[in-house]
């Protein structure tokens, strides 16, 4: 009770060292009327310094302790896992330990090849195992996750990561389309779920991660269906993850928003932000999981930028977007099949 009435007292007095400092607070926005507090005041500071202090200490020993029991042995199913982040985060979960990797993807040849490349690498060390699905379809999600079952067993770790993209005007997509992406980047999600979850409760523990985009977090022209369809599943993993602490659940749940990453996805894609690589979001996939992360966005400069969006008027934000390139972002776009 201390902190907020303090901070209350601070406030009307227009600051920590009264008058004086009413023209600092006042300069900053309402949501910025706290930070100027905290920055202004020592005992506030040390405060915010030992939270700091204990979030890193807590971070680091969750990892060093838990982090490689949360993967090591564990069965992993990847979604959209013949290329791309796909086959990255299965090829970093198979180094970290993993008893089995099973990839999931409608493309068979694709997915053949990314099998055969991961067996030959990593061996007996960890099974690989890749099944064909449409996950535009329900009936075949809930049809091979059966399949999946009873071949590999139970999944510990799922990671929900395939996604397509249409990459034009709303008044040009046609509405199949439309349909097509909410079936595969968020409805989809559903249906994975509904199949691995009960299996994970029963087994006292497991992980579920949902692949989304900065696209979810920040909306950019022609890609109306894109955007709509990661933010709602950003909404789905959100929801889901406080679900299940509401049930008091071992099952953790975790959102990771990547950037441009060059999988050829988003062929012809330009900002001023910097693309990157499959391995590098397939390592913090994992980490998340190591490190019982419930949100990451990437690359760290979206933290900033979405804390920055909550507190600047909308006006500054479009400016912002067309100096960043957003607005433009699509305009040289071309495009491909699915990651």
């Amino acid at each position: 009770s201390w902190l907020p009435s303090r901070i209350a007292a601070v406030a009307r007095r227009g600051g920590p060292c009264g008058r004086r400092e009413s023209t600092v607070v006042g300069a900053f926005p309402p949501g910025g009327v706290v930070m100027a507090i905290v920055i202004s005041n020592r005992a506030l500071r040390r405060l915010v310094l030992a939270m700091v202090a204990y979030w890193l200490a807590k971070k680091l020993y969750n990892r060093a302790v838990n982090g490689a029991r949360r993967v090591r042995g564990k069965r992993v199913l990847v979604t959209g896992g013949a290329g791309g982040i796909g086959i990255e985060a299965a090829r970093a979960f198979a180094k970290a330990g993993a008893a089995a990797v099973v990839l999931w993807d409608v493309n068979r040849e694709a997915l053949a090849e990314a099998e055969a490349k991961l067996r030959e690498e990593f061996g007996p060390r960890c099974e690989v195992h890749g099944y064909a699905v449409d996950l535009s379809k329900r009936e075949s999600v809930y049809e091979v996750a059966e399949r999946v079952k009873v071949e590999v067993g139970t999944i510990d770790v799922l990671v929900n990561n395939a996604g397509i993209v249409s990459g034009a005007s709303l008044l040009d997509l046609p509405d199949a389309k439309i349909v097509k992406t909410f079936e595969v980047n968020t409805i989809s999600h559903f249906w994975t779920v509904k199949a691995f979850l009960p299996g994970m409760i029963e087994a006292g523990g497991g992980h579920i991660v949902t692949v989304a985009s900065v696209a979810g977090v920040f909306a950019a022209p022609n890609l109306t269906d894109y955007c709509a369809s990661k933010f709602a599943a950003r909404g789905f993993t959100e929801a889901l993850r406080l679900e299940l602490i509401k049930n008091k659940s071992n099952v953790r749940v975790s959102c990771v928003c990547p950037g441009h990453v060059d999988t050829g996805l988003f062929k012809g894609f330009k900002t001023l932000l910097p693309t990157l690589s499959p391995s590098y979001v397939a390592r913090r996939i994992l980490q998340v999981v190591m490190d019982d992360q419930p949100l990451a966005y990437l690359p760290w400069l979206v933290y900033a930028a979405a804390h920055a969006q909550t507190i600047l008027p909308i006006w500054v934000g479009d400016i912002l977007n067309k100096f960043m390139g957003v607005t433009t972002c699509m305009d040289g776009f071309v495009s491909t099949k699915a990651d």
